[in-house]
């Protein structure tokens, strides 16, 4: 049986282009993520939340979120809320990382401990998880709530994995998978599935929308209210 090898010959596109359709989303989230920033009445806290938030890095969660929202058909505000939420909880855990790893910079500027202190981070990093927490609060979706819990839960464990490089070569790499599925990996799985799964649209393509799971609609109206 021969075996048939597609090639897409079509022009590679920047990220530019394909970022294109939800521009007017992403200058949402900004404002989202600046008025996070400014929220805090203490001029300290300010000034670290706005080195943090304002870094402007790939943004690469929330544009996940956003372009996802855009094929399933999820509601503009709240996918907005979405990915600015994801983002806050990314930046969080930064802060905190690089306390972890003892790293002094972060994208060529020095880290938040560095600049500051530690005490500053520390607490710095616990005020943007609360934020994350409030800005998906804001949903009313207490599945998407335990979806973020969940994230924060996988995250933690995986600092306590440590690749030991004691000369098998298999083990490391499993045990390197496993904390970088607990990390990178996991942000990047909460960003698509709370978005795909949280806002009831139509699937691409004009698929019908996935079967819900009884139970958890069920525990999710009542859990809300509704």
């Amino acid at each position: 049986m021969r075996s048939h090898v597609v090639t897409d010959r079509r022009p590679p596109r920047d990220l530019a282009t394909i970022l294109a359709p939800v521009q007017a989303g992403q200058a949402q989230v900004e404002a989202v993520l600046d008025r996070c920033a400014a929220q805090s009445e203490i001029p300290l806290l300010q000034t670290v939340l706005a080195s943090v938030l304002g870094s402007q890095g790939k943004r690469l969660r929330p544009a996940i979120a956003l372009l996802i929202g855009q094929a399933y058909g999820v509601d503009r505000g709240e996918v907005v809320l979405l990915a600015a939420g994801t983002e806050v909880l990314h930046s969080a855990t930064l802060v905190h990382d690089d306390i972890v790893d003892e790293a002094d910079s972060r994208r060529g500027e020095p880290s938040i401990h560095a600049a500051w202190s530690t005490k500053v981070a520390v607490l710095a990093g616990d005020y943007l998880f609360a934020s994350a927490a409030d800005l998906v609060a804001r949903l009313n979706r207490p599945r998407i709530v335990r979806q973020f819990a969940d994230t924060i839960h996988v995250m933690s464990r995986s600092e306590f994995v440590f690749p030991s490089f004691n000369g098998d070569p298999e083990a490391t790499r499993r045990q390197y998978l496993e904390k970088i599925s607990g990390k990178t990996a996991a942000l990047i799985a909460l960003a698509c599935d709370a978005t795909a799964g949280g806002g009831g649209g139509a699937r691409p393509g004009g698929a019908p929308p996935a079967p819900q799971n009884k139970k958890e609609d069920r525990e999710e109206r009542e859990e809300g209210g509704g």
